[in-house]
């Protein structure tokens, strides 16, 4: 059954589930699109992490703090 508050919808409930009907697939562009947005953003996060990592690990209170020790 469709959902009657928003019959364009193409989902139902059933037993306070929903079920999602198969949609449309992303055309190749568009596909191709979001996945270079993703690896973009990926490789954005790990750059910005390993510039975090390489500044703090080059000052030296690195190697005089033994906090980390057991």
């Amino acid at each position: 059954r469709k959902d009657s508050a928003n019959p364009d919808m193409n989902f139902s409930s059933v037993n306070g589930s929903f079920i999602v009907a198969a949609s449309q697939r992303d055309t190749f562009t568009t596909a191709v699109t979001k996945n270079v947005i993703v690896a973009a953003l990926c490789i954005s996060i790990n750059y910005i992490n390993g510039t975090l990592v390489h500044t703090f690990r080059k000052h030296r209170v690195c190697f005089y703090t033994q906090q980390w020790e057991g």
